[in-house]
C-alpha cells in the first residue's frame, strides 16, 4: 500500500485541460494546433501532453494527410482518467457557481441515478433569471425539488428519463447529443462515464 502511495500521477492541469476537450460529446477527433488554439497553451506544451495521453493508453492517433489527429481510446484506464477530469470540471464549476452549488447539494439527497447540469449553466453562459436545467437518467423526487425551486426562487428544468431508455438512446437522442457536448456531472459520474464509454 505504501508503495502505490508514494508513487505519483505524473499529471499536470495542462492534462486535465485537454482532456476536458475530449470529454466534450466523448467524439473529438483534435489535432495540435486546435488544442494550441481552444486552451491557449503553446503548441509544444500541447503536443507533449497529447503524446504522454497516447503513452498513457488514453488518446490514440491517426495521420490525416500530413496532421496528427487524436481521439479517445475507449478501455478501461480511459473510464478511470475520464471520471476524474468530470470530478475536475464539477469542481471548478461548484467553486465559481455558488448559488448552482447550493441547490445542487438541496438537490442531490432527491435524486438517484445519474445527474448532469446542462443548458446555459453548463456552457456558462446563464444570466439572472436563466433557468437550472438538470438532465437526470434515473428516479427524482420532483415534488420537493419544485419546492427547492420555489425556495431560491430559480426555476429548476427537470428532464428525467428512465436508466434503461438513457442506456439505449444515448447515441442517438437529440437532447442527450446536446447533453453530452456541454455537461457538469453531478451524481453517479462514474457510471456516467461508463455509459458513455461503453456506448461510443
Amino acid at each position: 500500500m505504501y508503495t502505490i502511495l508514494n508513487n505519483n500521477l505524473n499529471i499536470t492541469e495542462n492534462h486535465l485541460k485537454i482532456l476536458s476537450l475530449f470529454s466534450s460529446g466523448y467524439n473529438k477527433s483534435l489535432y495540435i494546433r486546435e488544442v494550441n488554439r481552444m486552451l491557449e497553451i503553446s503548441p509544444r506544451t500541447a503536443q507533449l501532453i497529447l503524446n504522454d495521453l497516447e503513452t498513457k493508453g488514453i488518446l490514440e492517433s491517426i495521420m490525416r494527410g500530413k496532421i496528427k489527429t487524436y481521439t479517445l481510446r475507449k478501455n478501461q484506464m480511459s473510464k478511470y482518467y475520464l471520471t476524474f477530469v468530470e470530478v475536475y470540471k464539477t469542481t471548478i464549476f461548484m467553486d465559481n457557481n455558488s448559488l448552482a452549488r447550493e441547490i445542487t447539494g438541496r438537490i442531490l439527497p432527491l435524486i438517484s441515478g445519474i445527474g448532469l447540469i446542462f443548458g446555459s449553466y453548463a456552457k456558462g453562459d446563464q444570466r439572472d433569471g436563466s433557468d437550472l436545467d438538470i438532465f437526470l437518467a434515473g428516479h427524482a423526487d420532483t415534488r420537493k425539488i419544485r419546492e427547492v425551486s420555489k425556495t431560491y426562487g430559480l426555476d429548476i428544468n427537470l428532464v428525467v428519463y428512465p436508466l434503461e431508455k438513457y442506456k439505449s438512446v444515448i447515441d442517438k437522442d437529440i437532447l442527450l447529443k446536446e447533453i453530452l457536448e456541454n455537461h457538469i456531472a453531478i451524481s453517479n459520474i462514474d457510471g456516467f462515464v461508463s455509459s458513455v464509454i461503453e456506448n461510443e
